[in-house]
């Protein structure tokens, strides 16, 4: 009796296979065993690390084809082609190390400085006239503000003004700047930092002077991002044809 119970539940396991308009279709999910071994990838934090697998890696590592995949303008893989079993293995990821700005919050302003100092390019070559005008007006608001004095005049994201401290005991009303034109560190340090509208906004928070940035570009930033390490590699991979970079 038991032998026989533990024959029926045995047989409980084994999928049913059923053939309906030419298709089969079985009762349980079923596992397919793989043929091909595939290595664990490697992780990186660079974009050159990535170059410099390909320029140096062993024969028997790279495939005869194989392909950058620009995921996000945070990742990027080294791909190889299908295998006979229609998947593909990861040779290579890397993953940027960017800070994490405090995006679309206000914060105290002396955390909000502390953010614009350390995440955001600052003035450089590269920058345009209103880039330059607005991070040095924002640096000179914030870090000057007059507490109880921020007024909003209008709701439309562009007239907010505050009083600045210009001297010991004068002030000044300055407009601040909004939409604000801005480099926040979001990608891969060998490319450029891409550049994006962001609505500067200030308020009295509980423990004085609050500021905040809110993205204004709808995400363009991310496509500009991923332009830039397209180009970054097909400099850097121009004697490689059969490196194909996806983006």
């Amino acid at each position: 009796m038991i032998k026989e119970a533990l024959q029926y539940i045995v047989s409980l396991s084994e999928p049913n296979i059923t053939t309906i308009g030419g298709f089969k279709y079985s009762d349980r999910p079923l596992t397919a065993i793989d043929e091909c071994k595939r290595a664990r990838s490697i992780e990186a934090t660079t974009l050159t690390s990535i170059v410099d697998y390909i320029k140096n890696a062993a024969p028997s590592e790279m495939p005869k084809k194989a392909y950058v995949h620009i995921v996000s303008p945070g990742e990027v893989r080294l791909i190889s082609e299908l295998d006979m079993d229609r998947k593909r293995e990861v040779l290579i990821t890397s993953n940027a190390q960017v800070p994490a700005v405090k995006l679309n919050n206000f914060v105290d302003n002396e955390n909000f400085m502390i953010m614009l100092q350390s995440m955001f390019v600052q003035n450089n070559e590269d920058m345009n006239e209103f880039e330059r005008t607005d991070i040095d007006i924002m640096q000179r608001v914030v870090g000057n503000v007059v507490d109880d004095t921020i007024q909003t005049y209008t709701d439309d994201g562009i007239s907010q003004q505050a009083a600045i401290k210009t001297g010991v005991t004068t002030k000044d009303t300055v407009i601040l700047p909004s939409p604000a034109i801005l480099r926040p560190y979001r990608t891969f340090s060998e490319v450029e930092q891409p550049a994006s509208k962001f609505v500067f906004r200030m308020k009295k928070g509980q423990y004085g002077p609050a500021s905040a940035l809110f993205e204004a570009d709808g995400g363009a930033w991310k496509n500009m991002a991923m332009d830039s390490i397209k180009d970054f590699f097909e400099a850097e991979l121009e004697d490689y044809p059969d490196i194909t970079i996806i983006c």
